[in-house]
């Protein structure tokens, strides 16, 4: 986050251009179709990530197409994430990002996707779920009330500097 923030104020990139997903794949694209490694389907013992993909390929094509769907919404919410960091802070993105994965945990226990652990974990995993909000909301609110201040003085100087032109 701090580097996405350093390439969009020091070097003036915009968010789409501090995407490294070419660059990820032209490094990449030499081990998936080189290295082999186990696959736990019967009757086949070690394949490539490309030869992985061609038979999901052939047995669901409706796969692909959601893998690639994904890829797409994974490039918009990175380029969003980085124009976040780019127009507020990094510190901010993250607090958001983590303040994301507390409402999906939340949000998977009140439908019963997930449930929480028994015991002494259950009352670790309640405690920082709400930490973590606490410390979003309290940065927040630290954020706005020293944007506040430095806008009041803003005002009360250029309250100053236009009355004394005027006079």
């Amino acid at each position: 986050m701090a580097m996405a923030g350093c390439l969009g104020e020091e070097v003036q990139l915009n968010p789409l251009d501090t995407t490294v997903s070419i660059p990820v794949i032209m490094v990449l694209v030499g081990p998936i179709c080189l290295i082999s490694h186990p696959v736990p389907w019967q009757g086949v013992g070690n394949m490539t990530d490309w030869q992985i993909f061609i038979e999901v390929c052939i047995l669901s094509p409706t796969t692909v197409v959601y893998a690639c769907i994904s890829g797409v919404l994974a490039l918009a919410y990175n380029t969003l994430q980085f124009s976040i960091v780019q127009t507020l802070s990094a510190t901010h993105a993250t607090f958001a990002g983590n303040f994301n994965n507390v409402a999906t945990i939340a949000l998977g226990v009140l439908i019963g996707l997930e449930h929480i652990p028994q015991g002494n974990w259950g009352i670790v995993m309640t405690s920082a779920v709400i930490c973590n909000i606490l410390c979003f909301t309290a940065y927040t609110v630290v954020k706005m009330k020293n944007r506040e201040i430095v806008v009041g003085r803003t005002h009360k100087w250029w309250s100053m500097t236009i009355r004394a032109k005027l006079l």
